[in-house]
């Protein structure tokens, strides 16, 4: 089981690469994720999180108990937009506003390589757009002006 990496591990900060193959290792990636959720009861992780750098997030659903695993996310809509105080389990106890996204759709793929496409609004869609961010190696302290 992947642990939970925290600022200053340099991997927070580096860009993700795409999966390129679905099989068991993604399937033992993808448990970690949820794993993590479960543990810090969070909204998402990302890969990145776990120290493993590569497109991958894990995000709870407003319409249903059961966490989704998107691999290769993309943002396909964003609509909307408000200022929150937004924290991550990575830079535990810093509370920083940043404009999100209302309303979100992003496009991958399950972990068996099938097309799916997430919907989320609210708090669902900030989670959504925090995770990406992690992909790209962007922190919360980075939207600081």
């Amino acid at each position: 089981m992947h642990q939970i990496i925290t600022y200053p591990d340099k991997r927070l900060t580096g860009k993700s690469e795409e999966a390129v193959s679905f099989g068991d290792d993604l399937e033992t990636l993808a448990k970690s994720l949820l794993a993590a959720i479960e543990r810090k009861n969070g909204m998402g992780m990302s890969a990145p999180q776990l120290g493993v750098m590569v497109r991958i997030i894990a995000l709870k659903r407003q319409d249903s108990a059961h966490p989704v695993v998107i691999v290769n996310p993309v943002a396909e809509m964003a609509e909307g937009n408000v200022v929150q105080d937004e924290g991550c389990l990575s830079i535990p106890d810093v509370w920083i506003k940043i404009d999100r996204p209302k309303k979100v759709s992003i496009s991958g793929k399950d972990t068996s390589g099938r097309k799916i496409v997430y919907h989320a609004k609210g708090y669902y869609a900030r989670a959504a757009m925090h995770e990406m961010d992690h992909l790209d190696g962007k922190l919360i302290w980075d939207y600081l002006k």
